[in-house]
């Protein structure tokens, strides 16, 4: 059995093939429309005569229900499931992304009371760096593998029109390093050295201008919401008046929707947090206050601020949405999000790279069939 492939410069390529039962001809456009892209040539590009194999029915098997007429053991697999899963431990990473002092080191100690890292940073950098931490958590023989990935210097730019391409180029090359320990060009996992980087969420911090998005926040967050899952909060809220901060809230979302932005909406359809989760979506962006201290109130000692006129009690869901947003992140739907960056994210990511590679084999073909 041969292929032919005839073009219109009259070139003709020829191939065995073991699998096809007819001649199978493509013709490519006309001479005179050389000059035209090559998406235009797939676009017009018309397949010979092929005749299509008859189509066969198969006739599906009913299952069979049997019913065990003693213990086999089946009721361990979720026992056996949770062994593995507590001896390999769970791995977590998240992205911090805002403009310097707005709090994203702070958050991340207490979302996590993690002896984080800090080093104040100024205002003056001159590009948008991104550093990664990697902690080894345990909670109840429960490990965890966090990675805090922090931006620096985003926002202290005069010109500030790319800021977002690191951060989106950090996102790819995590997806890249996967696809390529999915294909096998890596033996990493195998020896259990692999760390699957890829971003699980994304906290966009907002400055609290009480102004709604600035343009840097819609080009950023259109960007970031098709490579991951992206949670907007209002940082440092306690410089905003309640009544404002509402007002605030009103107008990211009318952003939001006027720009198609996508922002990470908490799934509802798992009935046991579907109501949460309707709820905190509702309260969505999440106003933040964050502090290291300990202030006295009563006698207790809280994590707050603490000003002339009173105590700002970070865990006080009276002052600010911190409680909701940990609940949320780390208690409710933390496994969503990972099954979200992969099924969602990586699976778009994989597709656009083999639509690209389409693009550039096609486009080589008829650069080739032209000459």
């Amino acid at each position: 059995m041969v292929n032919t492939v005839r073009s219109a410069s009259g070139a003709r390529l020829a191939a065995d093939s073991s699998f096809a039962d007819e001649t199978t001809s493509i013709d490519i456009g006309s001479s005179d429309n050389t000059t035209n892209d090559y998406d235009d040539v797939v676009s017009t590009m018309s397949f010979g005569s092929v005749k299509p194999r008859p189509a066969t029915r198969r006739t599906e098997r009913p299952i069979r229900e049997l019913t065990l007429p003693g213990h086999v053991g089946l009721a361990s697999l979720p026992e056996q499931f949770m062994k593995s899963v507590n001896r390999n431990g769970f791995v977590f990473n998240l992205l911090c992304v805002g403009e310097t002092g707005l709090g994203k080191s702070t958050l991340v100690d207490c979302l996590f009371n993690t002896g984080y890292e800090y080093q104040p940073r100024m205002h003056h950098s001159s590009a948008v760096k991104l550093e990664a931490n990697t902690y080894d958590l345990c909670e109840s023989n429960v490990h965890l593998k966090l990675t805090v990935v922090s931006t620096i210097g985003y926002g202290d730019q005069v010109n500030r029109e790319d800021n977002f391409r690191p951060i989106v180029e950090y996102i790819e090359a995590q997806f890249k390093a996967h696809a390529r320990e999915e294909s096998g060009d890596s033996r990493l996992r195998a020896v259990g050295a692999y760390h699957d980087a890829r971003v699980h969420a994304c906290l966009y911090f907002l400055c609290p201008t009480g102004h709604g998005l600035k343009s840097i926040d819609i080009a950023c967050m259109k960007v970031l919401g098709t490579k991951c899952n992206v949670i907007p909060i209002i940082a440092k809220a306690d410089t905003i008046a309640k009544k404002e901060l509402q007002e605030f809230k009103n107008r990211i979302l009318r952003d939001i929707e006027a720009n198609e932005l996508k922002m990470y909406q908490f799934p509802t359809d798992d009935e046991s947090v579907a109501g949460i989760n309707a709820l905190m979506n509702m309260h969505q962006p999440f106003a933040i206050i964050a502090s290291r201290d300990f202030v006295r109130v009563g006698n207790r000692r809280v994590r707050g601020r603490e000003y002339p006129w009173g105590v700002v009690q970070m865990e006080n869901e009276q002052h600010c949405d911190f409680v909701k947003l940990r609940e949320m992140l780390v208690r409710t739907n933390m496994n969503d999000l990972c099954e979200t960056t992969h099924t969602r994210h990586y699976s778009l990511y994989k597709q656009e790279r083999y639509y690209r590679l389409v693009k550039v084999t096609i486009r080589n073909f008829y650069s080739r069939s032209l000459r």
